[in-house]
């Protein structure tokens, strides 16, 4: 492992931290000693990020997701944690509920993008099974670990969904993600939502304290950083507690300028925490569904391009 003592996005060494953990069947299959890999959650108020600060190395990132969640994986994992064969289906039935809400989304927000499909890299996703339902007969090609690298700037849209969170290092990732994109084409991003905490809670709640595939949390604040630190220009998002989605596209001015435009109060999603590292409880949200919907440059309808 690699331990980082800055900020994964921004760089800072203004962090606060508490105790963490590897989770037993993590550091199994990665050759981790736990009990000489001393690990800490970290929060980063500058980005409004939550990360691991020991971060997987390349070959460790490779033992964990080679054949991943396939049979003999599900049966190992099963060992360490009982009852995750029951809970495995709704990962990976693509007929499962929540898989058809999500192929649903991302149809709808492609659609409302107005712009034609054209060629599509699925940018870590496994069998590509989300990017083949939603573009079916769709010029689509899916990119996943050891896999031959794609053709670079040709791909109209890359779709990069759930995969973020699992990335060692963030930066480097978006950068090489970015170079597949067409000067013209879109990223589409996507990241677990924090989900449902009460008000006041402590911001390291909304990261279990153990390591397990998620070795960070994005909140909306700690994209928008991301996007702006690549060179990547925001188009809109949606803020949920189960998702948050974004578009953003190749800036084509210079990034100080762009951060010195966009990061502004005024344009900035609302922080899912406050500046002490306490849920502000800001954001309204009604029947768990989208909380907060933001539209960068000129006011428009969603779905303007």
């Amino acid at each position: 492992m690699i331990r980082t003592g800055t900020c994964i996005v921004c760089g800072t060494k203004r962090l606060e931290r508490t105790g963490g953990g590897v989770a037993p069947f993590i550091a199994h299959r990665c050759h981790i000693d736990a009990a000489t890999t001393p690990v800490e959650r970290v929060w980063c108020s500058r980005c409004d990020l939550l990360f691991f600060d020991q971060r997987l190395a390349e070959a460790e990132v490779r033992r964990l997701y080679t054949g991943y969640r396939d049979e003999a994986y599900v049966l190992e994992r099963d060992r360490f944690e009982p009852g995750y064969r029951e809970r495995h289906p709704q990962y990976v039935d693509v007929q499962h509920e929540v898989q058809q809400n999500r192929i649903i989304d991302l149809k709808a927000d492609v659609a409302a993008m107005g712009r034609p499909l054209g060629r599509v890299l699925d940018y870590g996703g496994g069998d590509g099974w989300l990017t083949r339902e939603a573009f079916p007969g769709g010029d689509v090609l899916v990119y996943d670990l050891g896999d031959p690298a794609p053709p670079r700037g040709v791909f109209d849209l890359v779709v990069c969904a759930h995969v973020l969170e699992h990335v060692a290092f963030p930066l480097p990732f978006m950068n090489e993600m970015k170079m597949f994109m067409a000067p013209q084409g879109l990223l589409y991003l996507e990241v677990p939502g924090p989900g449902r905490r009460p008000p006041g809670a402590s911001v390291f709640d909304y990261m279990g304290p153990v390591m397990h595939e998620h070795v960070s949390f994005f909140s909306g604040r700690a994209v928008l950083r991301l996007l702006h630190r690549c060179g990547l220009q925001p188009v809109w998002s949606i803020n949920s507690w189960q998702v948050t989605r974004f578009f953003a596209r190749r800036a084509d001015y210079p990034v100080r300028l762009m951060l010195n435009e966009w990061f502004r109060r005024d344009r900035l999603p609302l922080p899912i925490r406050g500046p002490r590292g306490i849920d502000s409880g800001a954001i309204p949200v009604k029947n768990q569904e989208v909380a907060g919907y933001f539209r960068y440059g000129r006011k428009a309808r969603r779905g303007t391009p």
